[in-house]
């Protein structure tokens, strides 16, 4: 982002060491939007974009019971068999 001329910056309260206090602030996109709604966003191009990441999967009729379809920020770390048993399946 930074070699196209934009910044991410840190908005909030901080602790004593400022370093960013969780909870108490967000990140934003040129000191603008907040980076979670910075995505795509025209204004904040091109250091930014709405542009999805796009992957073919083959599916098996037999062995696949679901798919989750998820932003990194709903999977909020969690590995394929953590989100499978979120969901009541097993993995």
């Amino acid at each position: 982002m930074e070699g196209l001329g934009g910044r991410v910056a840190w908005h909030g309260a901080r602790r004593g060491d400022g370093s960013p206090l969780s909870g108490a602030g967000v990140y934003r996109v040129n000191g603008n939007l907040a980076v979670a709604r910075a995505v795509g966003d025209a204004a904040e191009k091109p250091c930014v974009s709405g542009e999805p990441e796009l992957r073919r999967v083959a599916l098996d009729a037999d062995s696949d019971e679901f798919i989750i379809i998820a932003s990194g920020k709903c999977t909020n770390g969690h590995r394929r068999t953590q989100l499978a048993l979120r969901t009541g399946h097993s993995a």
